[in-house]
């Protein structure tokens, strides 16, 4: 409980509709909190919130009837400084949010970070992340820019050292 009121382990929010997420921002008002807001309906009318209480979003996994506009909402949003992660059920879901972030105007860089390092740099609870001389590491060969979906895996260490 001392690493959560620290803010050393992240808390996660289920809030989607409007109510509910003034309800956890005000919930985490004033507090030392990690707070990532899960698959919120909307984003517009709270990012100045998000922002100002440095609560972070967790992005739904992209569907057919997810809505163009919610895309470029996000970009907006970490555009100011708001923090994203990316949800989903696998690695092509996940490169499919990302590619339609960066089809709304998110830099290629920032989708490639959300996908590889991010996650790690914001879940890491306090230990060191990245590449470390002697540290094991994965290595994985794509045939072009992960982004493009078209690309295929060509290679993974799974695991070799």
């Amino acid at each position: 409980m001392a690493a959560v009121q620290s803010g050393a382990l992240p808390v996660f929010v289920d809030a989607r509709a409007d109510a509910e997420i003034d309800a956890a921002l005000r919930l985490v008002a004033d507090t030392n909190l990690q707070v990532w807001v899960c698959t919120p309906n909307q984003l517009r009318p709270f990012a100045d919130r998000f922002l100002q209480q440095q609560v972070g979003v967790v992005v739904p996994p992209t569907v057919q009837t997810t809505y163009e506009w919610y895309f470029h909402d996000l970009v907006q949003a970490h555009r100011t400084g708001v923090r994203l992660l990316l949800a989903g059920d696998g690695g092509t879901s996940l490169r499919t949010t990302a590619s339609a972030l960066v089809g709304a105007g998110l830099d290629r860089a920032s989708g490639r970070r959300l996908l590889m390092i991010d996650a790690a740099k914001y879940l890491a609870h306090g230990q060191t992340i990245g590449l470390a001389a002697g540290a094991h590491a994965d290595l994985i060969v794509w045939s072009a820019d992960p982004l493009d979906l078209s690309s295929q895996l060509l290679w993974h260490s799974r695991g070799e050292q």
